[in-house]
């Protein structure tokens, strides 16, 4: 039991045999024998980072139109059971992806054609970028940002004229930064 030093006190002069009271400065040293030996501090600039990161995700988000599951499958004229299962499978093949938004799965809709299937080339550009172990919103934010290989276009904006100049693109961004 673990009682204030004035409880430990009172306790002491009225039956020292009855209670053992531990010492504070014990109770501490277990308490830090049990803690991780380093702390985890966060660098100086990890808030401003995380601010920056939030502030590109919000320009993705801006950026492009997005489909849940549900239009993915309405799009693609799916009639399961299950709206989610479509959507949920080709991102699982690595034929599409997503970010997750407030818990639920967005779908950058760029990646269908105008059936609502997914891009062929889209599965052969996110297969470059997943060997770069990027995750999903660095993926989306890859989509929207110029790439020198296309003039500083985006990938999303030439991906429907010029597909095999976005997977240029993503070869080359992945022979010089996949080493």
């Amino acid at each position: 039991m673990i009682v204030s030093d004035e409880t430990a006190e009172r306790l002491k002069t009225d039956d020292r045999s009855a209670v053992e009271v531990p010492v504070r400065e014990e109770f501490d040293r277990l308490v830090q024998s049990l803690m991780p030996a380093t702390p985890r501090v966060a660098e100086a600039g990890l808030p401003e980072q995380a601010r920056r990161n939030a502030e590109l995700r919000q320009h993705v988000l801006d950026s492009f139109e997005f489909l849940d599951a549900t239009a993915v499958a309405r799009l693609s004229g799916s009639k399961s059971a299950n709206p989610r299962a479509r959507a949920s499978r080709w991102a699982s093949e690595g034929r599409i992806f997503g970010v997750t938004v407030n818990g639920r799965a967005l779908y950058p809709s760029f990646q269908f054609d105008d059936h609502g299937q997914p891009r062929q080339v889209v599965a052969d550009i996110l297969a470059r970028l997943r060997q770069l172990n990027l995750s999903a919103w660095a993926i989306a934010i890859w989509w929207n940002t110029g790439h020198d290989v296309l003039d500083w276009h985006t990938p999303a904006a030439v991906l429907i004229e010029d597909p095999a100049a976005v997977l240029l693109a993503a070869d080359t961004d992945l022979r010089t930064l996949g080493r």
